[in-house]
């Protein structure tokens, strides 16, 4: 099992899909960056080179199901080629499963480290 999440980009606060897998690595042991504010240093780049997508879930939104409030929605997000997200890992445990932690998108992308 993974956690599999939305994490704000550390300078704006865009939420992105990140999976952590098996649990190895917490939250706090990554940051996020969304394609405007990936750093130039200790980070890795993920960049799609297929169309892709990931969904999210919205608490307190008001959906509707059979005229019964349920609390929240799910949205798709579609992402094309070329869409980017950064990934940087601030401790030894989060460099040590740095290939379990990467975008929660059903595509296929590059990688580059910096």
């Amino acid at each position: 099992m993974c956690d599999c999440y939305e994490a704000p980009c550390k300078v704006c606060g865009l939420p992105l899909p990140v999976h952590l897998a098996d649990w190895n690595t917490k939250r706090d042991e990554i940051e996020v960056f969304c394609k405007g504010h990936i750093p130039k240093e200790n980070v890795r780049i993920f960049t799609l080179i297929e169309s892709g997508m990931y969904n999210t879930h919205h608490a307190n939104y008001p959906a509707h199901k059979n005229g019964q409030h349920t609390g929240s929605k799910r949205v798709a997000h579609r992402c094309k080629p070329g869409w980017k997200m950064g990934i940087r890992a601030l401790t030894d445990n989060a460099r040590a499963n740095i290939e379990g932690n990467h975008p929660n998108i059903g595509a296929d992308w590059t990688i580059k480290d910096l």
